[in-house]
């Protein structure tokens, strides 16, 4: 009797400005991962849904969030502030994260514009408080994608200070990590994670990435994985991203998202390490 798998993919893409060509290719080879995925069980059909998360810094203290259907503060309150979100019913179809439609997912992807800096593990905190499919049933799964060491990005020693938290944030949640990044200590240590894989990137702006290979490799690193068991659902943010909001100062830009109440973004970051 032919069987049914399911995966949630979240891609998290650095939208600095160099980073056009991983835009380009993850939205023209995304449909390989989903054929990879069909065609490697003899009797078996995924359910897949996609999201991504763009993200990058441009007017600090403030990050620029994009995915699917959300922009800015409608991916914090999506994650953290909505009352189904805090109850993960994830039985029902909210409609806010995630898509099974291809083309949707691609139009909304070439419609990012590519500007700023980048925080990357502020980024990774997020994607992982997406709304997966519970993990006894459903490969969750985050891929990363970014030309620029963690070193190089802004708030690089405060949110370096969570990143072993991070870590296990991802392996109680039981999501499959992959990576395309430059070599650098703290991806090294994410790199870690039980079934994480790792591409190190040597060319810089993932100019040298075979987008068609990495997608029919992660497609056929998922398809052999077994689902991992009862993974953590409620949101853990590590870096009070519940009360980050959109200030007025900010107001023309839609996709910026900014801490309030406070003195700047770092003063907020070295509260949540008191």
């Amino acid at each position: 009797m032919a069987g049914r798998e399911t995966a949630d993919i979240v891609f998290c893409m650095d939208a600095s400005g160099s980073m056009d060509n991983a835009f380009d290719g993850v939205r023209d080879n995304v449909e390989k991962l989903v054929k990879t995925l069909n065609t490697s069980g003899l009797q078996t059909k995924w359910d897949v849904r996609f999201d991504f998360l763009a993200y990058s810094n441009t007017h600090m203290p403030s990050m620029r969030l994009i995915t699917t259907n959300e922009h800015s503060t409608g991916v914090i309150n999506g994650l953290y502030n909505d009352p189904e979100a805090k109850s993960l019913q994830q039985d029902k179809e909210s409609g806010k994260f995630f898509t099974r439609d291809l083309k949707k997912f691609c139009k909304a992807l070439d419609e990012v514009e590519c500007e700023g800096d980048e925080s990357t593990l502020l980024a990774l905190d997020l994607a992982a408080d997406f709304p997966f499919r519970d993990a006894a049933t459903c490969h969750r799964v985050v891929v990363l994608l970014t030309d620029e060491a963690v070193a190089d990005g802004p708030l690089a020693d405060e949110t370096n200070k969570k990143l072993m938290n991070l870590a296990m944030k991802y392996q109680d949640k039981k999501i499959m990590l992959f990576m395309v990044t430059p070599d650098c200590p703290s991806f090294d240590q994410l790199s870690q994670i039980d079934k994480c894989e790792w591409t190190v990137d040597e060319t810089g702006g993932l100019h040298g990435v075979n987008f068609s290979k990495l997608m029919e490799s992660i497609g056929k690193s998922v398809s052999i994985s077994q689902t991992m068991g009862s993974g953590r659902d409620t949101p853990n943010p590590l870096f009070c991203e519940s009360k980050w909001t959109r200030e007025a100062e900010h107001g023309n830009h839609a996709n910026y998202v900014v801490i309030s109440g406070v003195e700047g973004l770092k003063s907020k970051l070295a509260n949540a390490f008191d």
